[in-house]
This record gives structure tokens, C-alpha cells and sequence, in this order.
């Protein structure tokens, strides 16, 4: 990443887990730590009923679950080890002789929703994804800025935030309607995608330039937003831009394009690719 880096395009930043309630309370108000558990607790409620939980190793040294479910909760199994020999999780394992008959009989077991339930392990997950959607909002709020995501967990968290149906509403219209995609050269090495940044780096601007017009009109629109609305401002303001960033990028792809393909870096979308408006709109007295 040096290159991003020294490029300006990247910048360190404070994980989350170094702010406090007071600087949350900023942003969600007085009533904060309620209106964060209230969303936590939904997330954590919607993360167990989507998740399988496995017992698929016990000795020891160490205890380890399997926990599996639909997108977008998991996007492949994950596997959760505990090392060690006491603790509250091998306290509940000890207490369920069958469970482990199962285990050495057939190298795995899926555990009961009783069982699963009482091991807790879903918290993790959810805990996870409020936090970043915590300091999201806080960090956008801090820069001026908005905060983008294109994970449901986020809008249903910051849902149960809000907890205004009026917002739901806009944020499913935004969801579905304000998506847009920025082309990137997966051709490309790391090189090459900076110099067609500072080549094309007006088309870029012209293009943000559209898609921030959009989110503040979307912001500051009248209720109720309609999906007719969200189409025709996507029509308006970020479709043109988009398809004349996209003509600019397939013109610098044929000049900067080079033979290989053992470029490290083939995940970076340097320029918001693929984000989704989640609009949150904080009440300190709601």
C-alpha cells in the first residue's frame, strides 16, 4: 500500500474501539448507550436466528465451533477457536455428554438453537458490525461528511438506531435505486492505476462531484421520497457522469495496459466502487 499511501489516496485513522461514549453521544444523543443496545441487540437477535453453530474440535488445548448461515451474515464458514481448559464455553461443552459421544463418533456435530444460544457465539458477529457502523457514523460526522455502505448489517443497525419507519423507508429507496459502480482496470498494476488516476483525475472529480450533488439532494428532498424520484435523480445526476468516466477509463485502459498479471493489489477500488447511500439522520431528542 505505500504507493496509495504516498500518493495521498490512503490514510491511517483511529480504530473504533478508541472512542468513547461521550464522543458517540455527539452524534446520537443523550440517550446514546440505549439507542446503541437497542440496535445491538436486534443485529444480535437477526444474527442468531441466521446462524448454525458446530462443535467441530474438543480436546485439551482447545475448543473450536464452526458457525455457518446466508449471506449477508456469512459470507463462508468461520471458524471460532478457543484454546485453553476452563472457561464459561467449556463449562457448557462439559455439561453435555451427548454432544460429545456425537462429536468423537462422527468428527462433528451440530449443536442444538438451546445449546447455540446459551454459547453466545453470534455476539461476536454482531458486535463486530455495530462498532464500525458506530464509528462510521461518528468519523462521517467529525469530517462532514456522509457514510456509504453497501452492507445490509449497517442500514439495519443504524435502522434500529433511528427508529424512524419514515427513514427506513428512504434508506430501502436509496438501497435499491442510488448504486453505483465506479470502473477500475483489474488489468492494471498498482502503477498504472495512479497514473490513470492523475490522467483521468477530472473525470473523477466530475463524477464525485455528481454523486455528492445527489446524496445532498436526497438529503434535503421533502418526504415522501419515491422510487420514481430515486430513479429519475439517478438518471440525472450520476448516470452521465458515470458513463463518461467510463468511456475516459476504457481510453486510458488501452494506453496503460500492460502484459501480467501478477499484480497484489487486484482488490482496490480506489475510487468508491460499489458503495450504497445509507442515509442516518440522528435526533438527539428522538
Amino acid at each position: 500500500m505505500r504507493p496509495l499511501l504516498e500518493a495521498g489516496y490512503f490514510r491511517f485513522y483511529t480504530p473504533e474501539m478508541h472512542s468513547c461514549l461521550t464522543c458517540f453521544e455527539a452524534v446520537f444523543g443523550d440517550d446514546t448507550q440505549r439507542k446503541i443496545e437497542r440496535g445491538y441487540k436486534r443485529l444480535a437477535n437477526d444474527y442468531f436466528e441466521n446462524t448454525t453453530v458446530s462443535l467441530i474440535e474438543y480436546s485439551k488445548r482447545v475448543c473450536k465451533f464452526e458457525l455457518q448461515g446466508p449471506g449477508p451474515f456469512y459470507e463462508h464458514p468461520m471458524v471460532m477457536i478457543y484454546p485453553g481448559t476452563k472457561g464459561r464455553l467449556r463449562e457448557i461443552v462439559d455439561a453435555k455428554p451427548r454432544v460429545l459421544r456425537k462429536l468423537k463418533d462422527d468428527g462433528s456435530v451440530q449443536l442444538s438453537r438451546t445449546v447455540a444460544k446459551e454459547l453466545g457465539l453470534h455476539h461476536k458477529f454482531a458486535s463486530t458490525v455495530a462498532n464500525s457502523a458506530s464509528f462510521g457514523i461518528l468519523s462521517s460526522r467529525i469530517l462532514k461528511t456522509s457514510f456509504l455502505t453497501d452492507n445490509p448489517l449497517d442500514i439495519s443497525f443504524l435502522q434500529a438506531l433511528s427508529n424512524s419507519p419514515e427513514i427506513d423507508a428512504r434508506n430501502q429507496i436509496a438501497f435499491k435505486h442510488l448504486t453505483s459502480v465506479v470502473p477500475f482496470m483489474e488489468d492494471t498494476r498498482l502503477a498504472g492505476l495512479l497514473k490513470l488516476r492523475k490522467r483521468e483525475e477530472e473525470a473523477f472529480i466530475t463524477y464525485r462531484r455528481a454523486l455528492n450533488e445527489a446524496i445532498d439532494e436526497f438529503k434535503s428532498s421533502g418526504s415522501p421520497f419515491t422510487e420514481k424520484q430515486a430513479r429519475e435523480l439517478y438518471s440525472d445526476k450520476i448516470a452521465p457522469r458515470l458513463a463518461a468516466l467510463d468511456k475516459s477509463v476504457k481510453v486510458a485502459k488501452r494506453d496503460l495496459v500492460k502484459k501480467g498479471r501478477d499484480q497484489s493489489l487486484l482488490w482496490l477500488v480506489l475510487f468508491l466502487s460499489g458503495y450504497i447511500v445509507a442515509l442516518f439522520q440522528p435526533n438527539s431528542r428522538s
